[in-house]
């Protein structure tokens, strides 16, 4: 049996990044943070094909974070979590700084969430 693809969520509200790692766990090993610069420690340490950010947080802010990210792994594939759509300049700023993708809050189905993720890590 091959080891479950790793995914770094990153969100300061803990229920959020709690309800995405519950409902991702079944398929995939989850570590999830409410703190960027711990994120990017856990980063430095471990290789996650996929992380999921949000875009608000304190601190470091999901753009900032996203460049971070990109100076340590160009490989790694982002998908931004905002409650904003596609066209909104800050959704924007963080595709132009590295994001792959945007998973719009509310969350979307569970299937849909897992077949996103997968056609990002495949």
């Amino acid at each position: 049996m091959s080891p479950r693809t790793k995914i770094l969520i990153v969100d300061d509200e803990p229920e959020v990044g709690e309800i995405l790692g519950v409902l991702l766990e079944e398929q995939f090993d989850c570590e999830v943070f409410t703190d960027a610069g711990r994120a990017l420690e856990a980063l430095r340490r471990t290789d996650f094909p996929l992380i999921i950010t949000d875009l608000e947080m304190p601190q470091i802010n999901g753009v900032r974070f996203i460049k971070e990210v990109r100076e340590l792994n160009q490989s790694t594939s982002i998908l931004i979590s905002t409650g904003h759509d596609s066209a909104h300049p800050k959704v924007q700023e963080a595709l132009k700084a590295g994001a792959n993708g945007i998973l719009t809050k509310p969350f979307m189905d569970p299937d849909d969430l897992i077949r996103s993720v997968r056609n990002l890590i495949h």
